[in-house]
């Protein structure tokens, strides 16, 4: 038996270590990269996380503006203590129950056509976690592979007119103006005007300019700013999800723009901002550092 030595030429890929770990990222669900990049700042003492803020995350609804009316001064101090510890039960008993549960329930009380039930049930099988629908019309007419709007229209409608008041609305905007609808106010259609259009002037209390735009008296529009301020932005706050152990989260969106073009976006809600700690980039700089250490920076 002859033995014999050959050189022979392979082609074969290698990954550099940076590489192989960005495709191990690129392949993550979105739930597995949230756990892995918590336990990446667990060990690694150079990674820092700036967590991103909502208004940061969704551009179609102006968070902004929310948080500035939720920051307006309130009249619910003024109420009764009596009907702070209604509200309270009530709220206490809302969140024992999950907002489909209860939307389900009036739903069987107020519409009987079955048909119309289906629609229902569609609209509030599709809500978000803050209780608003992004479907309209015709997409959820092609869903159900229904010709014409006009029952989804009637349906929808009622339902947004449900308690909570505001749901399955499009966003916090139009949210807040079925509720004001709903409102005895003398201020009412003066807080409408506001909510659709200024916004931004409210969110900033430039009252006066305010004033002077809807040719008001700055009372008038602190009034305005007080009823605005008792209306709750994210309809299903209070309720408590169907079950938060099991919800689902998307690693893609895929929306429809103005234009009707469809954009797909990935999901960063919850997913940090990550950098490198200061300090120990300036560490690298430190000429008495010890070979150990600068390794150990460089490693990491």
């Amino acid at each position: 038996m002859n033995l014999n030595i050959n050189k022979i030429q392979i082609q074969k890929q290698i990954f550099s270590p940076s590489l192989e770990q960005s495709l191990n990222v690129l392949l993550l669900p979105y739930a597995e990269l949230s756990i892995n990049i918590e336990q990446e700042l667990q060990n690694n003492p150079l990674l820092e996380a700036e967590t991103i803020t909502e208004t940061m995350q969704d551009s179609s609804i102006d968070w902004q503006r929310l948080e500035a009316i939720a920051n307006l001064p309130s009249n619910k101090n003024n109420y009764s203590n009596i009907e702070e510890n209604q509200e309270a039960e009530y709220s206490s008993m809302a969140s024992m129950m999950t907002l489909e549960d209860h939307l389900f329930q009036q739903l069987f009380w107020e519409i009987s056509d079955p048909f119309k039930r289906k629609i229902g049930e569609f609209i509030i099988g599709n809500l978000d976690k803050d209780g608003y629908l992004s479907l309209d019309y015709e997409e959820i007419a092609k869903c159900l592979n229904i010709s014409g709007t006009s029952e989804i229209r009637e349906v929808l409608d009622t339902i947004q007119n449900f308690d909570p008041l505001g749901i399955a609305t499009k966003n916090f905007k139009e949210s807040l103006i079925v509720q004001l609808f709903n409102r005895q106010s003398p201020y009412r259609d003066l807080s409408i005007t506001i909510v659709e259009s200024y916004l931004d002037d409210l969110g900033h209390k430039r009252y006066a300019s305010l004033a002077k735009k809807l040719s008001v008296s700055i009372e008038a529009i602190t009034e305005a700013a007080h009823l605005i301020s008792q209306l709750e932005p994210k309809p299903a706050q209070n309720y408590r999800p169907l079950d938060p152990s099991i919800y689902i989260q998307p690693d893609i969106y895929i929306r429809k723009d103005d234009s009707g073009e469809y954009i797909i976006e990935t999901n960063k809600k919850g997913l940090p901002i990550l950098r490198i700690n200061q300090m120990y980039q300036n560490l690298l700089k430190n000429q008495k550092l010890s070979t150990q250490e600068r390794d150990f920076i460089k490693e990491k």
